[in-house]
């Protein structure tokens, strides 16, 4: 059995998503682009998600939130059921369009795991050698100068949407996360700004001490939807659920996700014995949400 994760309202993440088999089925155009920003805005405004940051590679998106209702769950399940249809109509293809297990989410505890998220997302198109700069990046991207400015964004005009019932316009705004929201806005802009631009010149100084070079905007548009990535990639590695710069917050937040599972396999093994009053641990979702199993009190 998969491990469970507690769902507590409040909680701040990160979310990554391979394609399937590492695809770029997410190569920029308009179009992708357009669907990215659509199905993301959708599905944070029926689940009443706070949106952080986003970066949408060609075979992968991030996207930092908080999650202010308990609702995570449903949110992925909606973003991706969504954008992986859209995309599939869009290539003209079937099948998956993201691996599975379905997702990579880790907790970002404090303000340092919150900043680090934002300027890690920002940063990952010079990471990943396609472009030199993050602004060169043709794809569905935020930078610090996005947060605290709302755009529309138009249901886009593709097959996939072309008999649609859902909304003609959604509202699509990145916020700073709770951890950042005490600073002003035009102090964290330029503190994000710095730390991009350093993060950057390290990516480039790393890069081309390999002899690498990079794709330049023109090539990633002209490449394939269809390729496949060749970078090497760890397997049955950690995965880490937590991200904290506070040694004792980290320690702090994994001994209270130990705890949960501990309580939750004691619960779990009463409950298949029949034991249908036993209480599961707050923040147990599915169980909770599809077969109603009581929760202690948080």
């Amino acid at each position: 059995m998969t491990r469970p994760y507690p769902v507590i309202p409040g909680t701040t993440y990160m979310l990554t998503r391979q394609c399937s088999r590492r695809s770029w089925f997410l190569r920029p155009d308009k179009k992708i682009n357009d669907i990215g920003r659509y199905c993301l805005a959708h599905a944070a405004t029926m689940n009443g998600i706070v949106l952080h940051g986003a970066s949408v590679m060609s075979s992968h998106p991030h996207v930092s939130y908080t999650d202010p209702l308990g609702n995570d769950p449903k949110f992925r399940q909606d973003f991706f059921s969504l954008y992986g249809r859209a995309t599939n109509k869009l290539r003209n293809r079937v099948g998956h369009c993201f691996e599975l297990p379905n997702h990579d989410t880790m907790e970002l505890v404090d303000d340092g795991a919150q900043f680090r998220a934002l300027v890690y997302m920002a940063v990952q198109p010079v990471e990943a050698g396609a472009v030199q700069h993050a602004h060169h990046w043709p794809g569905f991207i935020t930078h610090p100068h996005d947060l605290h400015r709302p755009m529309k964004v138009k249901r886009p005009k593709t097959s996939f949407f072309a008999n649609s019932s859902l909304p003609e316009e959604e509202t699509l705004v990145f916020v700073p996360p709770p951890a950042l929201a005490d600073r002003p806005i035009e102090a964290l802009q330029q503190q994000l700004q710095q730390a991009i631009a350093e993060a950057e010149a390290a990516a480039r100084h790393k890069h081309l001490e390999a002899g690498r070079t990079f794709w330049g905007r023109r090539a990633v548009r002209d490449a394939s939807p269809f390729t496949e990535s060749t970078a090497e990639q760890p397997i049955r590695t950690l995965n880490p659920r937590i991200k904290c710069a506070d040694p004792e917050k980290r320690c702090a937040a994994k001994m209270a996700l130990k705890q949960f599972w501990c309580a939750y396999r004691r619960a779990y093994a009463r409950l298949v014995r029949g034991d249908r009053s036993v209480a599961f641990p707050p923040g147990t979702w599915k169980l909770a949400v599809y077969y109603g199993v009581r929760c202690a009190p948080s």
